[in-house]
């Protein structure tokens, strides 16, 4: 089932049920929404949790809600971060010189991920994708340039045929689908 702008289109009151019950039976549901700020302002709190049902989530770029992209980015989850610290010690004393000396240690710093500013500017031509506790980088591709588009257009020009043109110019053919085509004469 493909619920795009689902909320403002075709809001169903218990979506929420439908994704937790549905997978269980098999319906794969796909819910296509601008921001979950759409979701919190038409289901409230089930709308704030509705990621919590999914098991995959797609982002594109121009995510603008604030909330939308912190959610996403505590989805997707922490790493440890390596932080190298390097100290360097020399000079004199008062009494002694000090020999040169250099140090190494390292620490983890917690980190996001993919923090919320990244989550708002996923870049143009790529999505962001989370399936459970993965998450990557996916190229996208504009749907005139698909294959399956592609093959569409073929079989589309493929059954065109143009129409009876006695006293047309050739800039003036009209293309009309072959199934279509009966040529009338008055």
């Amino acid at each position: 089932m493909a619920l795009d702008e689902a909320r403002n289109i075709a809001p169903i009151p218990d979506l929420r049920q439908h994704l937790s019950e549905g997978g269980g039976q098999g319906v794969q549901t796909m819910v296509v929404l601008q921001s979950l700020a759409q979701a919190r302002a038409g289901w409230q709190e089930e709308g704030a949790a509705l990621l919590d049902f999914t098991d995959a989530v797609v982002v594109m770029g121009g995510v603008s809600d604030k909330e939308t992209c912190e959610t996403i980015s505590r989805r997707i989850g922490n790493y440890d971060r390596p932080v190298q610290t390097i100290g360097e010690a020399s000079g004199t004393g008062l009494l002694t010189t000090i020999q040169p000396s250099r140090t190494e240690s390292w620490t983890t710093r917690r980190e996001a991920a993919v923090p919320a500013d990244q989550v708002a500017r996923v870049p143009f031509g790529q999505a962001l994708l989370i399936v459970g506790t993965g998450w990557e980088y996916v190229p996208t591709t504009p749907y005139e340039k698909h294959p399956c588009f592609q093959a569409v257009l073929a079989d589309v020009y493929a059954n065109m045929v143009p129409a009876p043109v006695e006293d047309l110019a050739i800039s003036e053919l009209d293309f009309t689908p072959a199934r279509a085509a009966t040529p009338t004469r008055g």
